[in-house]
């Protein structure tokens, strides 16, 4: 696991698994997006193990306007929720939040949202039959064994 929340590293470390400090030069996504132009952005799959708050503060979703965001919504090694540390970033910026399928959460942008919201009403139907004939496959039944509750 590669995290910059030293918290999220510790955790990792009480688990087993190893731990090499490194220090990497990183950027913000409105620089890279600067230097490597994409418009227009579809979707962007934030998935940065407890620093989903500094990606998001570092995109400028008044001038990027990906039609969807896709974001890891709970804590590494446990199903606790943390998208309220970040998600009034996506609303304020005019971001409708329209599923969570245990593990992320998907927003849509505002204007995409009569365009798109139906594909995901169509997933959200999916994922619930899937989870009502399958419950052994629930995230938070497959993954027990790795989760500290």
């Amino acid at each position: 696991m590669s995290s910059g929340n030293i918290d999220f590293v510790n955790k990792a470390k009480k688990k087993g698994y190893d731990y090499k400090k490194s220090t990497i030069k990183v950027s913000t996504l409105n620089n890279i997006l600067e230097i490597h132009p994409i418009d227009p952005i579809t979707f962007i799959k934030i998935d940065v193990e407890g620093m989903e708050k500094e990606v998001l503060e570092g995109l400028n979703l008044s001038k990027y306007r990906p039609a969807v965001i896709i974001i890891e919504s709970i804590m590494p090694f446990s199903h606790i929720k943390v998208h309220n540390q970040w998600e009034s970033i996506l609303l304020e910026n005019n971001y409708a939040f329209v599923f969570f399928d245990s593990l992320n959460r998907y927003y849509i942008a505002n204007e995409q949202l009569d365009k798109l919201s139906e594909n995901f009403d169509k997933a959200i139907q999916c994922y619930t039959q899937a989870n009502e004939i399958y419950p052994e496959y629930k995230i938070e039944n497959v993954f027990k064994h790795e989760v500290d509750y």
